[in-house]
């Protein structure tokens, strides 16, 4: 994530060109200019769409509109400089142009590394054979996890000298 702050798609979607822009114009004008705002996708694919009650034959229809096809869990924008609320507001009028769920990211969150891990697991579900910096960051969790869960089986298998049993004199 280049940003403090982004938009995450949920689930996969076939975003147009306008649902785009309308989500930046909203990001725009509610930011004021202020920070920095990053579009992770653009619109490449042609859709072409012949005209109504026209027969079939005669070639492909002309070029109608332009989409970006977006994978779930996927950043569609980001923002860096503003503070908190206001990356927030602003990303929230700007969901409300997308015809898909989002939500909110935080760099700082401490919920951070878990969506992360979330985001590379569906990366990896997806394109089948990961990288190796997304399969040296899983190992790397799975070792935390790992010693996480030992040093909480031996701080509970530990005596504890507060409760040992005293003797009378």
């Amino acid at each position: 994530m280049y940003g403090t702050y982004g938009i995450q798609v949920l689930e996969p979607v076939r975003l147009k060109s306008r649902q785009l822009e309308a989500a930046r114009r909203a990001i725009s004008r509610k930011i004021k200019r202020l920070g920095r705002l990053w579009a992770r996708v653009f619109p490449d694919i042609p859709v072409t769409k012949k005209p109504t009650e026209v027969r079939m034959g005669k070639g492909k229809g002309a070029v109608d509109h332009y989409i970006a096809r977006v994978k779930a869990h996927k950043v569609i924008f980001e923002l860096d400089g503003v503070p908190k609320e206001l990356a927030q507001d602003a990303f929230r009028l700007a969901a409300f142009k997308l015809p898909v769920r989002t939500r909110f990211l935080d760099k700082n969150s401490p919920t951070y590394p878990k969506m992360v891990a979330e985001m590379e697991r569906a990366f990896v579900m997806t394109h089948r054979t990961p990288n190796n910096k997304i399969l040296a960051r899983q190992r790397a969790i799975r070792a935390a996890e790992a010693i996480e869960a030992a040093a909480k089986k031996t701080a509970k298998d530990a005596p504890n000298p507060a409760a040992a049993p005293t003797v009378a004199a």
